[in-house]
């Protein structure tokens, strides 16, 4: 049963390879009848249309037509878009449901882009950027005999910009009223709800820092009086009421999350606002659609000089001036006449 299953799957593939030789172009769809081929056959046949027409830039499907072409190198805007990261889309979600402080959020942001590194060092963008890299560059009309790259026009956006700007807005704007003295109150509400119980001390300094020696079977005492040490030696130790370990963390748990929630009530949080934009603009950077396919010398001239190559002779004269000042060449508008 395996071997004739092999055997079906190996014609279905010779069936599918001359099927695609033999398409026209004008086709727009491809349609087959599910009684004769399997769902095997279809994803078999599918995978291989694909293979054959992502050079050819046309959509095919065994089941009809889509509604639009996952990506045309012709339209910038249906350009494959990379994923945010997780810990971005976490980031995001936390700041626009407010369970999460800008300040919280920034620390987060660090610790993933040193953790995942500059997006081109990303498969999902490696990926991406096989499907955008054109066939020419879009200044030279270098071909395939040039070192090809996709040039961003929309860098890729820092931090610390966006957090100065909203920093300077923060300031200039109304002071928001102060929280902190209902905030102190809650806080001594916290700590007196709390029930001392009885714990033992020392009974000459009352310290509870006490150690029982299990070998002298007795006492002793690791606090200080007046910056002396006490090291008072008894039997029997005393007591007095104290609160214990597990009652001062869940004080200091339940003070955190006041502390929190009045930050998270805040009317304006200038280091959210950034760090909302920052994000907005990484989804802009990792969506390729401010992007072209540029040549390695015409690359190196857009981001390190003020300078453009002439696409008659190739020399490299001012982005203001519209004339080649080597050959006199008159520079094409490339947006009324493109390649």
């Amino acid at each position: 049963m395996f071997t004739a299953a092999l055997e079906n799957l190996s014609l279905l593939q010779s069936f599918a390879t001359d099927f695609i030789d033999d398409l026209d172009t004008d086709v727009p769809t491809v349609r087959c009848g599910s009684s004769v081929f399997s769902s095997i056959a279809v994803t078999l046949i599918n995978g291989l249309l694909n293979l054959h027409l992502g050079v050819r830039n046309k959509e095919y499907s065994l089941r009809g037509k889509s509604n639009a072409p996952y990506f045309t190198l012709s339209d910038r805007k249906q350009s494959p878009m990379i994923p945010l990261p997780d810990e971005f889309e976490h980031v995001d979600a936390g700041l626009r449901n407010r369970t999460m402080t800008g300040h919280e959020a920034s620390r987060i942001v660090f610790v993933s882009r040193k953790k995942l590194g500059p997006p081109w060092h990303w498969k999902s963008w490696k990926a991406a950027r096989a499907r955008v890299l054109g066939t020419h560059c879009e200044t030279c009309g270098a071909g395939k005999e040039a070192i090809l790259y996709v040039q961003h026009t929309f860098r890729v956006p820092r931090v610390k910009p966006y957090i100065e700007q909203a920093k300077k807005e923060f300031e200039s704007k109304e002071p928001q009223p102060d929280y902190r003295p209902a905030l102190y109150e809650e806080y001594a509400e916290i700590k007196n709800a709390v029930v001392p119980v009885l714990r033992d001390c020392c009974p000459i300094c009352a310290s509870l820092s006490i150690q029982f020696r299990k070998k002298a079977a007795t006492w002793i005492c690791n606090g200080s009086v007046g910056g002396h040490y006490c090291a008072h030696v008894f039997a029997t130790p005393a007591q007095k009421p104290g609160t214990t370990a597990n009652q001062r963390r869940a004080v200091k748990a339940e003070i955190y999350e006041a502390y929190h929630r009045k930050l998270l009530a805040r009317k304006y949080d200038w280091m959210r606002d950034a760090m909302l934009a920052w994000i907005s603009d990484m989804r802009r950077y990792l969506s390729l659609r401010d992007t072209k396919t540029l040549c390695k010398r015409c690359a190196f001239l857009e981001d390190m000089t003020d300078a453009k190559p002439c696409r008659s002779c190739g020399f490299a004269y001012p982005k203001n001036e519209t004339v080649c000042p080597d050959c006199g060449e008159q520079e094409i508008d490339t947006a009324r006449c493109p390649l």
